[in-house]
């Protein structure tokens, strides 16, 4: 009889056999996201699915395919519950919970229940909402402002909103007022005092009045910033300043925003920076580059990600497998998880049997390790219950962690069946298979955390060591990964040995 698991938080997959045999580990690729400061170093550990920007000091990140937001040390204020969720704006995020959107504070507080079919986020005090097909906008109490009654409609910027009637796009106050009338047959927001709109086919911009400043001459328009806009004439890009007059002629096959004087361009297969005069400040070598900020801008070379400063020199040598431009101090990086084959073997004391597998797990970032912590055993004849049992444990400063792979999709199986013993056709302990069993779990943790404690529903977290419980079910404390006799806890490396022993 063979198990199977494969953890979504680290691809890491387990293989388990009662008469011994090793079967080869499948590979499972994937990239996992966490953030470094200006040096590189890393002070969020690489676990997230998906991680963005810090905004407002919190940063939106995905695991267990739920959104929430961490704080700049890591910790978890809003815990991953949200199917959607945008970054924080004006003190409020909009998430969203099935197909009801609402908003929420920094604390995780929801302040404005979710009851809407859509929102933007907020700008200018009021966000764009859509009730049964049509959209409006509320302020921060979730007070309908502007009764839903536009086909679409963007968030206000510089105190004009990009709003749809019928057919055409026009401008609208935050008291719901027509500025500029419904005209455009496509339209962006206000940047710089200018806004890109289309007839026809062709993009121009106009200012707050409406009128043209720019002819509609374009195939494509980004907003302005600092007084420069890109734009793409038949799949060529270039920069126009405000009065339209061409600043670099189009010749590019993608150009990015201007950010720090310097903007991201591509040509013939290679990314580099031009300055605001056209001229080529970092020479075109990358794969990719992204924006500037901070005084590093993301680039991709040999399959890589690095961060350069203004002259084109690496302050962070290439390393990473994705990677954000920097904001608020931090960047958000993702590395792939290489999968290692490390033979262990698992003894049971509390069962009185030893089986041997193999595990495939990703390195841990640096400055980070694996727990492993045997959250429950389960007595002969007892079953495990479904849902009642705390999986969250608590560092002595309070951070919070989740196990890696716990929630089953996008990897078919989770983390939790260590259960060696009374394994039914799934490898569930049922009512055909009663314990006992044991089921582990592993975190990705900083090192050097001490106080581990069991995060309960409703009472105070239970200290992570042997605790009897009325069900007869007990926490256990701590599993210490021990490599070759070593009691200290560590980085696997290929061809150890480890135990896990209680």
């Amino acid at each position: 009889m063979q198990r199977v698991l494969i953890a979504s938080g680290v691809a890491l997959a387990a293989f388990f056999s009662l008469r011994g045999d090793l079967p080869a580990a499948d590979a499972v690729d994937q990239v996992l996201w966490g953030y470094v400061d200006a040096n590189g170093k890393v002070v969020i550990p690489t676990i997230y699915e998906h991680a963005d920007e810090f905004k407002e000091g919190r940063a939106r990140v995905r695991k267990n395919r739920k959104y929430g937001f961490v704080d700049k040390h890591g910790v978890a204020v809003v815990q991953p519950e949200y199917d959607i969720a945008e970054s924080f704006c004006e003190g409020l995020a909009a998430v969203a919970s099935g197909d009801r959107r609402g908003f929420i504070d920094p604390s995780g507080a929801v302040v404005v229940p979710l009851r809407f079919d859509a929102a933007r986020s907020f700008r200018g005090g009021r966000a764009a909402v859509n009730q049964e097909g049509k959209w409006g906008f509320i302020d921060k109490t979730g007070k309908l402002t502007v009764h839903p009654r536009f086909r679409q409609a963007y968030s206000f910027q510089q105190g004009l909103a990009a709003v749809k009637d019928d057919r055409k796009w026009g401008f609208i106050d935050p008291t719901g007022r027509v500025v500029i009338a419904p005209q455009f047959d496509d339209a962006h927001g206000f940047s710089d005092g200018l806004a890109a709109v289309r007839v026809g086919s062709k993009w121009g911009y106009v200012d707050v009045t409406g009128k043209f400043v720019v002819p509609c001459r374009w195939t494509s328009a980004r907003p302005f910033e600092n007084g420069i806009a890109s734009v793409e004439l038949y799949g060529k890009y270039g920069l126009i300043d405000r009065n339209g007059a061409i600043v670099v002629e189009p010749r590019f096959e993608a150009i990015l925003s201007f950010r720090e004087g310097l903007a991201p361009v591509e040509h013939k297969g290679k990314w580099g920076f031009v300055n605001a005069h056209g001229a080529l400040a970092i020479k075109r070598r990358f794969d990719y580059a992204g924006e500037f900020s901070g005084g590093r801008a993301a680039v991709k070379i040999g399959g890589k990600y690095g961060f350069v400063d203004p002259l084109g020199k690496f302050v962070i040598k290439p390393q990473f497998a994705q990677a954000q431009h920097f904001s608020e101090g931090l960047a958000a990086v993702g590395q792939s998880v290489a999968n290692v084959q490390i033979p262990f073997a698992v003894t049971l004391d509390e069962i009185g049997v030893a089986l041997i597998g193999r595990v495939a797990r990703a390195q841990c970032a640096k400055g980070h390790e694996f727990l492993v912590v045997a959250i429950a055993r389960v007595p002969k004849g007892k079953m495990i219950p479904s849902g009642d049992m705390s999986r969250t444990v608590i560092g002595a400063n309070g951070a919070r962690y989740e196990p890696v792979g716990f929630g089953g999709p996008p990897h078919p199986a989770w983390v939790e069946p260590f259960h060696m013993l009374g394994l039914s056709i799934n490898g569930d302990v049922t009512n055909d298979n009663p314990g006992p069993a044991l089921l582990v779990y592993f975190y990705v943790v900083p090192k050097g955390l001490k106080g581990w404690s069991l995060a309960t529903e409703n009472g105070p977290p239970m200290p992570l060591r042997t605790l009897p419980q009325p069900n007869g079910f007990g926490h256990l404390n701590i599993l210490g990964l021990k490599g070759n006799g070593s009691t200290k806890l560590g980085t696997p490396r290929a061809g150890q040995n480890w135990h896990i022993a209680l």
